[in-house]
């Protein structure tokens, strides 16, 4: 160890003094660590092939860590002879496990790690890669190495506590250690790999996890007890201190050419000297300025430094609350500000300023985008925000311990404020995956950042992300919305696997306040729950009206009295968990179930119309419970549970409601976009942006035509009017798939399918829709629901065809008096006025005969007898939309 050896801390701890009596002790150490760094010395040569672009990491790196060691804690600190092997032995080991190698049965191993299904997950969704077990085990080839070196970094240091004493077997099965030496191996095996894994932890776990006092090997002298704490802090501090240019060789640096965060690193540390020492400060240099286009470069170098500083005063604090001696070195220069590194580290042509981006008035912004502002007026949206957590939280225990989702439980409870004679408080509880003290202190109340998405989901839920969850928090702000309900807001909550006694509760006074953090009472979190959050509001009358008015449909009808309750129940009628209500104030309860695709039709649309009077929503009912399905894709997924709607919307005009909806992770929309054709139920969508105010539905397109090729079969026909059949059909069309038997259009008086149709149009070149013309100018294609006894009583010609049709003006006023004059005219798709989009029955038609055709037909407004013989007709009843076959001239 030629340059280790040199350094005062090595010198004083190892080197014997004349009469020494523990020569030969010292000696054996010393020869410990000899083999020590000539193993992981082989094993660190593989780290370039398995993390590129890292910095140099082999034994120049750990030689130089015992330089900067002593530089730190100043040459009169005293480690006797064992703590100096244990320390030389961490910073073997700390960086050892970032290659394959250090794995008893390399990859195998690490792919079998916790870590890597977590990551390889993680890193496929961002790459739009399908997660399953073979592309995690196995991922592409592109993937592989950014996996690899992901998941190296992130399990590295636990690695290293395992490197200690595990063992390497040989072809034979000879086994190879790390600490070849038993002795020192069972003395300090366990305490090196602690310390080795301890520089990746913060220092308060530093405090907890390690020892002030371990006793010496049983060969070596009683009073080298190890301090595990001291040798930690120094590890930590040596580690984060060595960042000059050795870290980053200016021949690899051009050769390597890395990229990205690795890029910054390098172009950092490339250019910082040694660093010295001056009044307790530690100093560190740039060899050469940073131009412009070096600024990157630069702002990293500030930001490392101020990594060691951090590291140098917290270590401090922990030496001397165990009243250990402090390090000679007490802070960084240049860690303060941008403007005093500048002195050392020069700027060309520009000047750091300290600009980032950042809030501040993270209240504010919180009040802001949080609230109203974000969510609208509306209380609802409050509810389903807390709700939507709760949910996201249940989902994940359930996929982590392998659960049904029946077995989730949310429970809201509205009760009695005692401090507010007209307030009440509101409760949701759920038995979720629940949070640590380090969840509610960090992203729960961390504006814009969410669990989800955070280094602390891997932590804190091991395994969780390769469950391939799909949370439907994503933003970090729904908490927030809460505030809208009242200030007074309690979360309590422990870890699903915690006992009661770690359970902790996060008050609110007020947005604007500080919260606190403190331990639970008895009793405080309910049996079974993991999380109950809490919030006290004002006025109980104004909240239930507000929420309940949430809805569209209730601010169509001032007639309905608003019913908490049932807005609710419509909210989370597709939610597939179990959710209690109970208000103890207005004495209502209800219950949802998770069984969204197995509980009785009726039950599903009780509570998705809950806005319409009971005799509508019987009617409802009686139409469509045997058709109100599952959409299942060919894989078997769902994507919600609909009817397809081909009869009129029920009540009066201006109170009709709408039927269909789109949920988003089983809550169901107000604002929304759902599929083209009319339907009864919810379908499964997506939404963008903080707000999640709207949702579109998400259901792919060939699921929903297998979906409404099944609604075709399972319609009663006998139980329908023919007009309404007819408009099943057409919607069956509009989407793309099979109507099967059901009528589509009258021809020859009679109603006949889609397949029917189309035979007759494979021996036609011109087919016929009547027209009617009112007003003079008024022109528009003859409706089935408008014949008279005529087209049922006299024969038509083969040729006629009667769609289900479309109220609208065909084309302008200006045309029809053209056509009338002319008595004939071609027109175009562009004639047709208000675009084709606007008639979707004739569209459908035309795109029918083009398909059947091979072309597209040419469009004539033309009189014509409808019907066979020499029937008289009054001339306004003889007018036809011919469609036929031929390019135009």
């Amino acid at each position: 160890m030629s340059e280790a050896s040199q350094t005062q801390l090595w010198q004083k701890s190892f080197v014997s003094k004349k009469g020494d009596v523990h020569q030969e002790a010292r000696l054996r150490l010393v020869s410990s660590l000899g083999q020590m760094r000539d193993s992981v010395g082989t094993l660190l040569k593989n780290v370039p092939a398995d993390c590129k672009d890292l910095t140099i990491h082999d034994v120049t790196h750990l030689d130089a860590l015992w330089e900067m060691a002593s530089l730190i804690v100043g040459e009169d600190y005293d480690l006797n002879p064992a703590e100096a092997y244990v320390l030389g032995g961490s910073i073997l080991l700390h960086d050892a496990g970032l290659t394959v190698s250090s794995f008893g049965n390399g990859l195998a191993d690490l792919i079998a790690t916790t870590e890597w299904q977590d990551i390889a997950a993680a890193i496929l969704r961002e790459h739009s890669i399908e997660v399953n077990d073979n592309n995690i085990r196995t991922p592409p080839d592109r993937i592989a190495p950014i996996i690899k070196f992901a998941v190296l970094r992130a399990l590295h240091a636990k690695q290293a506590e395992v490197m200690a004493t595990q063992h390497w077997t040989m072809a034979g099965g000879v086994q190879i250690y790390i600490i070849d030496n038993l002795e020192f191996r069972q003395a300090f095996g366990s305490s090196i790999g602690r310390i080795a894994h301890s520089h990746n932890w913060d220092i308060g776990k530093v405090a907890d996890r390690l020892n002030n006092n371990i006793g010496s090997g049983t060969t070596l002298p009683n009073e080298w007890s190890v301090n595990e704490r001291k040798i930690a802090c120094i590890l930590r501090c040596a580690d984060a201190a060595h960042i000059d240019r050795r870290r980053a060789p200016t021949i690899l640096f051009a050769a390597s050419r890395p990229g990205g965060l690795s890029a910054r690193h390098w172009g950092a540390q490339n250019k910082i000297n040694k660093p010295t020492v001056d009044k307790g400060t530690l100093i560190y240099s740039a060899g050469q300025s940073f131009r412009s286009d070096e600024a990157e470069a630069w702002w990293q170098a500030y930001d490392l430094i101020g990594v060691v500083d951090k590291e140098i005063r917290s270590s401090n604090a922990l030496l001397e609350e165990m009243h250990a001696p402090l390090f000679k070195v007490q802070r960084v220069f240049g860690a303060e500000s941008p403007r005093a590194l500048s002195t050392y580290f020069i700027p060309d042509g520009w000047r750091p300023i300290n600009a980032e981006v950042k809030v501040s008035d993270p209240v504010h912004l919180a009040k802001t985008l949080g609230g109203r502002q974000l969510y609208g007026a509306g209380m609802l949206a409050p509810l389903r925000e807390i709700l939507q957590n709760a949910a996201d939280a249940i989902r994940a225990r359930c996929k982590i311990e392998d659960r049904p989702l029946s077995w989730g439980q949310i429970k809201i409870t509205l009760e009695n404020d005692p401090d507010k004679p007209k307030g009440c408080i509101l409760h949701v509880e759920d038995n979720g995956i629940g949070m640590t003290e380090r969840v509610m202190a960090g992203p729960l109340i961390d504006f814009g950042k969410s669990i989800w998405s955070s280094s602390l989901l891997q932590e804190e839920f091991p395994g969780l992300q390769s469950k391939n969850i799909d949370p439907i928090g994503k933003f970090g702000i729904g908490f927030f919305s809460i505030f809208e309900l009242g200030s007074d807001v309690k979360v309590v909550s422990k870890h699903y696997e915690a006992g009661l006694s770690d359970t902790k509760v996060l008050e609110f006074r007020s947005l604007s306040g500080r919260p606190l953090i403190r331990p639970a009472l008895p009793k405080e979190l309910p049996r079974d729950a993991s999380t109950k959050i809490s919030v006290a509001i004002s006025d109980y009358d104004v909240f239930v009206r507000s929420a309940a008015k949430s809805h569209a449909a209730y601010r169509l009808t001032a007639s309905i009295v608003p019913d908490l309750s049932k807005a609710l129940l419509r909210m989370i009628c597709m939610l597939d968990i179990n959710v209690e209500f109970q208000d103890k104030v207005g004495g209502k309860t209800s219950a949802h179930s998770y069984d969204i695709y197995g509980v009785d039709a009726d039950i599903f649309i009780e509570e998705l119309l809950p806005d319409v009077p009971q005799n509508e929503r019987d009617a409802y009912k009686a139409a469509y419970n045997k058709t109100l399905k599952p959409i299942v894709g060919e894989d078997g997924k769902k994507y919600g549970r609909a009817a397809l709607s081909f009869i009129p919307s029920f009540g009066r005009q201006h109170e009709r409601r709408a039927t269909g909806h789109v949920g988003v992770g089983g809550f169901v929309y107000e604002d929304y976009s759902g599929i083209t054709v009319p339907y009864l139920g919810v379908v499964e969508g997506s939404t963008d942006g903080a707000a999640r105010r709207s949702a579109r539905s998400s259901v792919p397109k060939d699921v929903l035509i297998k979906w409404v090729s099944e609604q075709a079969k399972l319609i009663d026909q006998s139980r329908f009017q023919k007009l309404h059949l007819m408009k099943a059909a057409e919607s069956i069309l509009e989407m793309g798939g099979n109507p099967g038997d059901l009528p589509y259009v009258f021809n020859q008086n009679k109603l006949i399918t889609h397949s029917v149709l189309n035979i007759l149009l494979s021996s036609m070149d011109v087919v016929h829709l009547p027209l009617e013309i009112k007003y003079s100018t008024d022109l528009k294609i003859r409706q089935y629901s408008e014949l008279n006894a005529n087209f049922f009583e006299i024969p038509m010609n083969s040729k006629v065809f009667v769609i289900f049709g479309d109220d609208f003006r065909l084309v302008n006023e200006d045309l029809v008096r053209s056509i009338l004059k002319d008595g004939r005219r071609e027109i175009t798709l562009s004639d047709i006025e208000d675009s084709p989009s606007a008639k979707p029955s004739l569209k459908l038609f035309i795109d029918i005969v083009a398909k059947a055709w091979k072309n597209e037909p040419r469009l004539f407004v033309e009189g014509f007898q409808v019907f066979e013989g020499e029937l008289h007709l009054h001339p306004n009843a003889q007018w036809v939309m011919s469609l036929r076959k031929g390019i135009a001239s």
